[in-house]
């Protein structure tokens, strides 16, 4: 996770002034100790915690999350006191092995060799695929909801069975992730070089793929829509790493999907984070 990228590579703890707070919330949600929600980075909204492993005494009575006795838990104390605690400390035994072991029993100086590089540097060169190849993003990974299709269809009432119409909207869909999917990145990949790292970044958040022998079970999904019509744009969730199109896949006209992605990770990049 980018917290102990941050700890080891730069020497900066949470508590350290160079350390944004929002882009710590952020890094801390990327580790899956806090809960994205619609207004996470809203500094008048409560914080959600995922799952910490905390021991019951960290706990008080209403199950709220104290750092100490008469400590709670709030946006205020949380980059000074909570992360810190929480996050590193208790799981001091656990870091303090994996830093022997990158840096061969304290042989390599991973801060002094690194300090001095941006963290998008770092990140690219050690923990990721430098460049993005199709054959990285392809083939991708669909998930079919064909049963729910017959919903959307004019000919079929709902909840009605139509393996007829079935049939069409799963070939239609089928079509889109094999033939036309790959058509248009090539088509948009020649308009533009940092095309599929552009979409990489949209779809994940990150603009890099990371090495897949490392991490073989590293996918981008596609997920089919009944809740999108065609005036839709292509939709990403990062958090699952998704692609959301209409189940109609815009009748897998390869114009108009070219645009729609491009309308789409145009709104994405002036968008930032928050949006999902």
């Amino acid at each position: 996770p980018q917290l102990l990228r941050n700890l080891f590579l730069h020497d900066q703890r949470p508590e350290s002034r160079r350390y944004d707070y929002y882009d710590l919330l952020v890094d801390c949600w990327d580790a899956g100790f806090l809960v994205k929600t619609e207004d996470f980075l809203n500094p008048e909204a409560p914080l959600t915690f995922g799952y910490l492993g905390l021991d019951d005494d960290l706990l008080d009575v209403e199950g709220k999350y104290r750092v100490g006795e008469n400590t709670e838990i709030t946006r205020d104390n949380i980059k000074n006191a909570f992360i810190p605690l929480v996050m590193l400390e208790t799981r001091r035994v656990a870091i303090n092995g994996m830093l022997e072991g990158l840096t061969l029993a304290d042989t390599i100086d991973l801060n002094l060799i690194f300090r001095h590089y941006p963290k998008e540097v770092v990140n690219k060169v050690l923990f990721n695929n430098p460049e993005v190849r199709m054959e990285d993003i392809f083939p991708l990974n669909p998930e079919y909801d064909i049963a729910l299709s017959l919903h959307a269809t004019e000919t079929t009432n709902a909840g009605t069975f139509d393996p007829v119409a079935n049939d069409i909207c799963y070939s239609n869909m089928k079509l889109f992730i094999e033939d036309t999917l790959p058509s248009v990145f090539e088509i948009l990949s020649g308009k533009s070089d940092t095309f599929l790292s552009d979409f990489v970044y949209y779809v994940t958040g990150t603009p890099y793929v990371p090495y897949l022998e490392a991490n073989p079970n590293w996918k981008i999904k596609v997920e089919f829509s009944l809740n999108m019509t065609s005036e839709f744009l292509p939709a990403a969730a990062t958090c699952d790493n998704c692609l959301q199109v209409p189940f109609c896949v815009y009748d897998n006209d390869k114009e108009v999907i070219c645009k729609k992605f491009e309308s789409a990770m145009k709104n994405g990049k002036k968008a930032g984070f928050g949006m999902n």
